[in-house]
């Protein structure tokens, strides 16, 4: 790996190109002047001096791309017209400049040029320069650096972001610490819900980032935010319609080092699995569907071996390549004679699917002295599938109004197959589990926003956004079985009703919401159409109606069929009940308890001010945010109720107000000193107030609290950035947040077992200082490595969590720690190199590479010590090539050092007191990526 290294690096310093300068574009429609404006096809458009240049389509529009910045004369031509010469032609970086004009007997139409610039929001320096200006504290990543980092969804690309990180399972995305529970999702500053239960933000590998724009992430709170904000509010921000007619599309293929090609099991349950799409083998049976709550039954033994499509078998089978496949068209339409009304369309839609594997891995658990409770082998297989797709219309009159349309869709299957083999204390042969997961999420969202301005300099503006949401999640047919033995002479293996069983989940969840807010300027506005003092009114309302429906159905049997002798193959499970339905030995039955049906009922809407005013070098926002929810949970309790029991109610509905602060003090004209202040709160996960009793599969239970009470959170930043002419970007931010009645994960006893449920403790506190650092390499080292960026950036990080003493903390071993999934620290880091082979042939190449520190993942319980996520070090390169400005070909290789993810837990006692030993541990091997991919 060291050779690797030296040899890659040599490939980046020794390479002397161009200087690697951001482009900008020349855009246009010819018409022509004899015939009532009608478009002119075929006309030729041509830098002055150089050869760039091209000729319009069959609508009369050009575009002219990888125009270095500049001034230039643009020279349009066609046989039988004069020759127009358009002077004074301005380029700038990530700029777009549109020229619109005709062509004639004559050279008058030079008085009817219309030229307009406009900043493209995909690309890092327009993203730069917006945060250079914006007065509160945000930072953003565009369509233009996931592309170069070979980003394909926006999880990854929040990943590349300074102080985030991810982490497996229901923590997901971490933002300065704080997980999914503690950030918040909105997609065009609408809030899109998450089907998911064990989410609050929808899982944003899901998200592909070949329909976003860029991605806003805030770090400090503003009133027209959600208050439910503690890491940080995400807003997603979908594509724009382009100016010119754009249709592109993608095939891409992709492999993995220890799973392409090789022996791939799992169950053979969906009907188009591949595709994404489950059919109907997986469905609950009628018999236990939710119109029969209550009418819980045991089957006959005939009866249950017919009632389900599936069984317990795994097929074996190669895994396949994983594909991808995407197609976007858009365009706009100029109205009226003027061009200033306008129509415009995009559409996108993305699929794609992977396998993989995770090959002996290792699941243990030990004693307070280091003895072996368990200690297994796994194998684990995921093939997952991704549909992504965007519909977006847009009208607007550019002095006067913009209305747009977005219509989202994502839906993800995820199946996973795993078995175990091993020592299992409890067990008096080698231990045997075999567990099989199918979801499915399907989410539609409508958006409908605009802006209505009231004068011709935009003094007072109207915004507005609604929103209607509907999804579903579904878990069906979850199967978890257990043996003690390997191969044809094992047994069915029976400890606390540990029967095989079978879990089906629904969830159906709808969504309204929508916001209006009125913006007035003070005074006249600047060249750049600011005013120095403004101030906004807005109010925001969302309605959420949540169904959760799940049942258990566990395998029983009798002394017809005794399980603990009779053999049990683990290659052919269902063999064992073929023998046990025939012999009237085994039969279902329903298990499920009173709380399979919840509902939700959540009510939020809120109002806020906010007033800024510019002076000299202070720009200083204030604001109020007055926040009221009100949510009702219907449930049943486990313990008390029986199915038909009336529902129980527990309402909450809290008043929240929530001020907040940005100051920005300009020190000179590159750079900038900031102090951000806000009172916020933090609402729980649907999974943490969701009063079911659910099976893990491991004889775990996880059950929500719904009298927990929303966190309150104290947040202040104090930021130092500088902007260098030339460009790139230095920033130094400590930031400190004192949250009080965290929402924190307990362990508690139940019946000789054993589950997880939800408390408010006392308080949590989290200090941190972040760096980042953008620059070309030239400024460093000199002209001869002007064609190389680098980009840093990097996170330390303290945290503490106090234990409430009023709260039974069951078999918690420590009453303080370090906050669950803060790591020390976080670092990120990239080098890209550009270069233009021609003409026709623009490459750029990535290396991306990010790692963090070791942090806390499971808390330690019994007096044992917290089970810790060890670092993980990813390094990733990506080149990306274009030819001819329609040719793609992007090749990518990740995860290169393929590191090994690994928990330890150290032991509290006896002789090994203080090692660390394995908990889990597995690789998830390199992926090897191509696409290719063609604009026209």
């Amino acid at each position: 790996m060291k050779h690797f290294f030296v040899l890659l690096t040599s490939f980046f310093l020794v390479i002397n190109a161009l200087a690697a300068q951001e482009k900008g574009s020349i855009v246009g429609k010819i018409t022509d002047k004899e015939l009532n404006d009608e478009p002119l096809p075929f006309a030729n458009v041509l830098i002055k001096g150089t050869t760039k240049g091209t000729t319009t389509d069959i609508d009369g529009l050009f575009e002219i791309g990888n125009v270095d910045p500049g001034t230039y004369t643009l020279v349009i031509s066609f046989v039988g017209y004069k020759t127009l010469e358009i002077p004074n032609v301005v380029v700038e970086a990530d700029k777009t400049t549109e020229i619109n004009t005709g062509l004639g007997p004559d050279a008058q139409a030079l008085d009817e040029v219309v030229i307009t610039t406009t900043v493209s929001r995909e690309s890092e320096v327009a993203l730069i320069l917006e945060q250079k200006k914006a007065i509160e504290i945000k930072q953003s990543i565009g369509a233009q650096e996931l592309a170069r980092k070979g980003v394909g969804d926006v999880e990854q690309g929040l990943t590349k972001v300074t102080g985030v990180s991810k982490q497996e399972g229901s923590r997901g995305l971490i933002v300065r610490g704080l997980d999914d529970r503690y950030n918040f999702l909105t997609v065009n500053g609408l809030p899109i819900v998450s089907v998911d239960p064990d989410k609050k933000i929808i899982p944003l590998d899901q998200f592909s980032t070949d329909i976003v724009r860029n991605v806003n992430i805030y770090k400090t709170f503003n009133p027209d935010v959600y208050g439910d904000f503690a890491g940080a509010s995400i807003d997603i921000i979908t594509k724009d319609i382009p100016k010119t007619p754009t249709t592109t599309v993608k095939i891409g293929f992709g492999a993995n080092s220890q799973t392409s090609f090789k022996e791939f099991r799992r169950d053979d349950e969906a009907g188009s699995e591949f595709f994404g799409i489950s059919g109907q083998r997986t469905n609950i049976p009628g018999i236990y569907d939710k119109g029969t709550v209550g009418q819980a039954r045991d089957l006959t033994s005939e009866e249950s071996s017919r009632v389900f499509n599936t069984d317990y078998n795994f097929d074996n089978n190669d895994a396949f390549l994983d594909n991808s496949y995407e197609i976007t068209h858009g365009n706009t339409i100029r109205l009226g004679e003027d061009g200033e009304r306008s129509f415009g369309y995009y559409t996108g839609l993305v699929f794609q699917n992977s396998y993989r594997t995770f090959l002996n891995g290792q699941d243990a658990t030990y004693n307070t002295t280091g003895e072996v409770n368990r200690d297994l082998n796994f194998n684990s297989y995921k093939f997952s599938t991704q549909k992504t797709g965007l519909l977006s219309l847009a009208y607007q009159d550019i002095n006067k109004f913009k209305l747009k349309v977005n219509t989202i869709f994502i839906q993800g299957t995820e199946n996973t197959s795993e078995e175990k083999f091993g020592l299992f204390e409890e067990a008096d042969d080698e231990f045997f589990f075999r567990g099989q997961r199918y979801t499915e999420s399907t989410l539609l969202d409508l958006q409908l926003l605009g802006d209505f301005f009231f004068d011709d300099d935009k003094k007072n503006t109207l915004s507005f956004g609604t929103s209607f949401g509907s999804g579903e999640f579904k878990e069906p047919d979850r199967k978890v079985l257990r043996a003690e033995g390997i191969g044809n002479d094992a047994r069915l293996f029976i400890s606390n009703n540990s029967q095989p069983f079978r879990f089906f989940a629904d969830v159906k969840i709808k969504d309204f919401s929508g916001f209006v807010n009125f913006k007035h300027g003070f005074g006249e506005a600047d060249d750049l159409g600011k005013f120095k003092n403004t101030i906004t009114f807005g109010a925001e309302a969302d309605y959420l109606e949540y169904d959760y429906f799940n049942r258990t159905i566990r395998l029983d049997f009798n002394s017809n069929f005794n399980v603990l002798t009779e053999s049990l193959n683990t290659d052919d499970p269902e063999d064992f009940f073929r023998r046990g339905f025939t012999a009237n030995g085994l039969f279902y039955n329903d298990v499920t308890d009173a709380s399979n049906r919840v509902e939700i009922e959540q009510l939020l809407y809120a109002g806020y001010v906010n007033y800024s005013v510019a002076l000299e070098k202070w720009d200083i926002t204030a604001g109020l945010r007055v926040e009221a929810t009100d949510r009702t949970v219907f449930f049943r309790d486990f313990r008390l109720d029986g199915p038909q029991s009336p529902f129980r109610e527990i309402n909450l509905d809290p008043v929240n107000v929530f001020p907040s602060m940005n100051i920005k003090y300009q020190l000179n004209e590159t750079s900038n000193l900031r102090f951000a202040a806000s009172l916020t709160a933090t609402r729980p996960r649907i999974r943490e107030i969701l009063p079911v009793l659910r099976n893990e599969g491991d004889g775990t239970g996880v059950q929500g609290n719904p009298n927990i009470d929303n966190s309150t959170n104290f947040n202040a930043d104090f930021k130092y950035e500088i902007f260098p002419e030339d460009g790139g970007l230095i920033s130094f931010t400590a930031f400190g947040k004192l949250i009080q009645d965290p929402i924190e994960t307990i362990l508690q006893p139940i019946a000789g077992s054993r589950f997880i449920t939800f408390v408010n403790n006392d308080q949590a506190e989290i200090l941190g200082l972040e760096v980042e650092y953008i620059t070309p390499l030239n400024k460093l080292f000199g002209e001869h490595f002007s064609d190389l960026n680098f980009g840093f950036n990097g996170t330390l990080m303290y945290s503490n969590v106090s234990l409430a003493d009023d709260i039974d903390t069951g078999f918690l071993t420590s009453n303080e720690r370090k906050l669950q999934g803060a790591s020390p620290f976080l670092v990120n880091a990239d080098l890209s190199w550009t270069k233009d082979f021609s003409e026709k042939w623009n490459s750029i190449a990535t290396l991306a590479y990010n790692v963090f520190g070791k942090r806390i993942d499971a808390l330690g319980v019994n007096g044992l010590n917290d089970i810790e996520e060890n670092s993980f070090h990813q390094l990733d390169l990506v080149w990306k090539n274009s030819f001819n400005k329609k040719f793609t070909l992007d090749i990518a290789v990740k995860n290169i050092l393929n590191d090994v993810s690994e928990f330890t837990q150290e032991v509290a006692s006896g002789s090994l007191q203080g090692q660390d030993l394995g908990i889990l541990r597995s690789t998830r091997g390199i992926n090897f990526s191509l696409s290719l991919g063609y604009k026209f």
